[in-house]
């Protein structure tokens, strides 16, 4: 069995170099213990997946290492563009090579992936700072998108305990309305 160590403490007030001398001392990759929410900015309108990621110590050992070439990189141009409330907002992200199939649609995979990456979103928009893990997503597909649609994604926060948090996401292809793709998401606060 193999365990992962999350970083949540940070009682510095420094949490840049902090982060960066354990990087350091654990030989510069390969860990897990970076706490990525230290290094994500504001989540706010305008707000675009990955924005802060770029100060984010190298996971791996290799110093060229960019996070949008890792398995985050598809949802780079995914951009908040309205929040209601703190517990639901509105993204828009154009369908790009990136993201489709041999069939030349929206990969299924890619649908999946926008309902765990937005739907962590909404969480951080009502407990910023804490850290949180996926402890299950279900996705329901009805149709595709093709390269240069633009995809409207609705996240939205339906009950949060102490320790779960339940959300809904629904994709939607902007110009038409037509559903894409809906999914729920249980986050584990740690």
């Amino acid at each position: 069995m193999s365990r992962v160590i999350l970083n949540i403490n940070n009682t510095s007030g420094n949490k840049n170099s902090d982060n960066e001398d354990k990087n350091k001392k654990n030989g510069g990759g390969g860990n897990y213990m970076n706490n990525v929410l230290d290094y994500m900015d504001e989540i706010k309108v305008g707000f675009k997946f990955g924005d802060g990621f770029e100060k984010l110590p190298s996971p791996i050992a290799n110093k060229n290492y960019k996070w949008f070439n890792g398995a985050e990189g598809p949802m780079k141009n995914c951009k908040v563009v309205e929040i209601k409330d703190n517990n639901h907002l509105i993204c828009e992200m154009p369908i790009e090579e990136c993201h489709l199939n041999l069939m030349g649609g929206l990969h299924g995979s890619v649908s999946m992936q926008i309902i765990d990456s937005i739907g962590a979103l909404v969480i951080m928009l009502t407990r910023p700072g804490e850290m949180n893990i996926s402890t299950d997503i279900s996705t329901s597909f009805y149709s595709s998108a093709k390269l240069g649609d633009i995809l409207e994604i609705h996240s939205t926060l339906l009950k949060m305990g102490r320790k779960l948090a339940f959300i809904k996401c629904e994709i939607f292809e902007k110009s038409t309305k037509r559903p894409i793709a809906s999914g729920q998401h249980t986050k584990y606060f740690i």
